[in-house]
C-alpha cells in the first residue's frame, strides 16, 4: 500500500539522518532522494521531506544567498502542494528559509528576517500547546533575529525574550537538558553584548557575571554530555572565555582558550574567535604575544564584524 510505503521511506529516513549526522556524508540521504523522486508510489510530502533533510546538508556549505533561494522555492513548493501548516518538512523549510535569509546579508534582510521568525512563531502557537518544544525553537529564534537587527531597543527586547525563553525551557525540560542549554547559551551572548554596551561598571558587572553564570552550566553540562572536544562544548567554552574577560578574569580565560585552540587546532569552531579573545585577554599582560593572536584572528576570520573588532585591536597593539 502506498501508505505503507510511504512510513517505510520516512524510517529510512530518520535513520539516515543519524547516519549522516555522525559521518558528515550526505550521499545516503541524495540515492533515497532519487530513488524516492523516481517512484510513482511514493507521496509529494514524502519525497519533499526527504529533499528538505538533504538540503540542509548542501545549504551548511553553500552560500546564504543560494540557500536563501533554495527554501523560499522550497516554500513556494510546499504551498502549491498544500501541505498542512504543521507538516514536518513545511515547518522545516519555513524555518530555514527565515534563517538563511538573516544570514544573506542584503539591505533589508535582517527585517525581513524578524517578520517571517514573528509569523512562524505565531504560527505554531495557534498550532500546538503552548510548552510544545517547536513554538520554543520558533520564540528563540525571533530573538536571535531581533537581536542581530539592533534596531534601537532591540538588545534589551531579545534579552527580555531569552531570559523568559530560558525560564521556560529550565521549567518544562530541567536544567540538564541540550535543548534547555541552547536558549541559555544565546542568553549568555546576549549578556555579554549588553555588558560590552553599557558604561556604568555596576551594570558591566551584573550582565558579565549573569553571563557567566548560564555560559559556566552549559560547559560543564556540555562536558558531561558531549566530551571536552565536540564543536558544541567548544562553543560554550568560548562565550564563558568572553564571560570570565569582562569580569577581569584574564588569566582564567587564557587558560580556557588554550585548552580550546589544543582540542580545535585548525580554528573550525568560530573561526578567530578564540584568537581575538586570547588578544584581548593577553592584552595588558603580554601585548607582544597579543600582537599576534589578533593578526591571527584577522587572518582566520569569516565573520566581517569580528575581522573588524581584530583589525582595531592589532592597531591599537601596534601603536603601544
Amino acid at each position: 500500500m502506498p501508505g505503507d510505503h510511504d512510513q517505510e521511506l520516512r524510517s529510512e529516513l530518520c535513520t539516515l539522518v543519524t547516519y549522516v549526522g555522525d559521518t558528515g556524508d550526505p550521499r545516503p540521504l541524495r540515492e533515497l532522494l532519487t530513488e524516492a523522486d523516481h517512484d510513482s508510489t511514493v507521496g509529494r510530502a514524502v519525497v519533499l521531506q526527504i529533499e528538505c533533510e538533504l538540503e540542509k546538508w548542501l545549504s551548511r556549505g553553500r552560500d546564504a544567498a543560494v540557500s536563501a533561494d533554495v527554501w523560499a522555492g522550497l516554500a513556494r513548493r510546499a504551498a502549491a502542494m498544500r501541505l498542512a501548516p504543521d507538516d514536518p518538512a513545511y515547518l522545516t523549510i519555513r524555518m530555514l528559509h527565515a534563517q538563511y535569509v538573516r544570514r544573506r546579508g542584503r539591505p533589508g534582510d535582517l527585517e525581513l528576517a524578524v517578520r517571517l521568525y514573528r509569523r512562524e512563531w505565531e504560527l505554531r502557537t495557534q498550532l500546538f500547546p503552548a510548552d510544545d518544544c517547536r513554538i520554543s525553537t520558533a520564540h528563540a529564534n525571533l530573538a536571535l533575529a531581533i537581536r542581530e537587527r539592533a534596531a534601537p531597543g532591540d538588545l534589551e527586547r531579545a534579552l527580555d525574550m531569552l531570559e523568559e525563553e530560558t525560564a521556560r525551557r529550565m521549567r518544562v525540560h530541567g536544567s540538564d537538558r541540550p535543548f534547555t542549554w541552547i536558549a541559555q547559551l544565546i542568553l549568555a551572548q546576549t549578556l555579554i553584548m549588553r555588558a560590552e554596551e553599557a558604561v556604568d561598571p555596576d551594570e558591566v558587572r551584573a550582565a558579565a557575571l549573569s553571563a557567566g553564570e548560564h555560559s559556566e552550566a552549559v560547559l560543564t553540562g556540555r562536558r558531561v554530555r558531549f566530551g571536552r572536544s565536540h564543536h558544541a562544548t567548544l562553543r560554550a567554552q568560548l562565550v564563558h572565555a568572553n564571560a570570565l574577560i569582562l569580569l577581569g578574569r584574564c588569566a582564567d580565560a587564557v587558560g580556557l582558550l588554550g585548552a580550546h585552540q589544543r582540542h580545535d587546532p585548525s580554528g573550525t569552531t568560530s573561526p578567530g574567535k578564540s584568537d581575538l579573545l586570547l588578544a584581548r585577554a593577553l592584552k595588558n599582560t603580554e601585548p607582544l604575544r597579543a600582537l599576534v593572536h589578533a593578526r591571527h584572528a584577522v587572518q582566520r576570520s569569516i565573520d566581517p564584524r569580528r575581522r573588524k573588532a581584530a583589525e582595531q585591536l592589532v592597531q591599537e597593539l601596534e601603536v603601544s
